[in-house]
C-alpha cells in the first residue's frame, strides 16, 4: 500500500509552469488550469491519479499550494471563485525570472511578506528554516499556524471592502435566526438611508 513519492515537481516546482500556462492572460478555471499545468508538466496517468493520505489528488494539492502563493505575491488574481488570471506582476516575474521561480524568491517578495499578519511573520520564517529537523506533530502545529494566519488575513481584505454601515458590533452578539433576520433587516435599512 506504500507507494514512493512521486518523481512530480513538489509545490514550488509548480510556479514556474503555472505562470508559463497563465501567461496567455485569459482567466482560466481551476480545474482547466489544472489540467494544462499537468500537460504541461508532461504528468503520466498513473502520476496524475495518485492520491495523498487525504484522500486529494497529489498533483491538484501541489498545484493547490502554488496558486496560493502565487496569490499572496499577486503574480496572479482570482476574479471570481475559483479562477485564475495572471497579473502584470506575474508577467514581470516571468520575464525577470527566465530560469523559473523558486519559494524563496517567492517569499521574498514584497507583495507575498506584505500578506502575511505581522504577528506570524516570525512564525513562517522559523516553520520554513526548521521545518525539515521538525517533528510531525511540529509540522503539524506549523501548518495550522499558517492556516489561521491565511483565513485572518483573508477575512480582514473582506472586511476592509465591505460596506461599512453594514458592519455592526451588535449583529455579532445576535444569536440565532432571528437575530440575523434582524441584523440583515437593519443593513438593508441602513443602505437605504445613503
Amino acid at each position: 500500500m506504500n507507494q514512493p513519492v512521486s518523481a512530480m515537481p513538489v509545490w514550488h516546482g509548480m510556479l514556474t509552469p503555472i505562470l508559463t500556462v497563465l501567461e496567455d492572460d485569459k482567466v482560466w478555471r481551476r480545474r482547466d488550469l489544472v489540467d494544462a499545468v499537468c500537460n504541461h508538466l508532461g504528468l503520466t496517468a498513473d502520476q496524475r491519479s495518485e492520491v495523498l493520505p487525504s484522500g486529494q489528488l497529489r498533483a491538484d494539492n501541489r498545484i493547490g499550494w502554488a496558486l496560493s502563493g502565487l496569490v499572496r505575491a499577486d503574480l496572479v488574481s482570482k476574479p471570481a471563485r475559483a479562477t485564475f488570471q495572471i497579473t502584470q506582476a506575474g508577467h514581470d516575474v516571468v520575464v525577470k525570472y527566465p530560469h523559473g521561480l523558486d519559494d524563496k524568491t517567492l517569499k521574498a517578495l514584497p507583495a507575498y511578506q506584505a500578506y502575511v499578519p505581522a504577528a506570524s511573520a516570525v512564525a513562517e520564517v522559523a516553520s520554513t528554516d526548521l521545518l525539515p529537523a521538525a517533528s510531525p506533530f511540529e509540522q503539524i502545529e506549523s501548518g495550522v499556524a499558517s492556516l489561521h494566519a491565511d483565513v485572518a488575513s483573508e477575512l480582514l481584505r473582506k472586511l476592509r471592502g465591505q460596506d461599512p454601515y453594514c458592519i455592526r458590533a451588535d449583529g455579532a452578539r445576535r444569536a440565532g435566526r432571528d437575530g440575523l433576520r434582524r441584523h440583515r433587516a437593519a443593513c438593508a435599512a441602513d443602505r437605504r438611508l445613503w
